[in-house]
């Protein structure tokens, strides 16, 4: 975690809120905290997601992407 103090591009954290693997209130917000050096840090909230967001609901997983890459555009 040391590492992602390092960090200084852009991040886009996409969490499922059912995941009860690495739970969004601890673990997800632990790590948004990790990136403080980062230029921005968005948390995305998936509500009806579990632990891996992309197989779960892919299209609005790139559909979130897609959003953030083309937001400074």
């Amino acid at each position: 975690m040391a590492h992602l103090k390092a960090v200084t591009a852009p991040v886009l954290l996409i969490w499922g809120m059912r995941d009860y693997v690495l739970r969004p209130d601890e673990e997800g917000r632990a790590l948004e905290s990790y990136l403080s050096n980062a230029k921005s840090r968005s948390f995305v909230a998936l509500e009806t997601v579990g632990h891996y967001p992309p197989m779960e609901s892919p299209e609005a997983v790139a559909d979130l992407i897609d959003a953030y890459i083309r937001r400074d555009r």
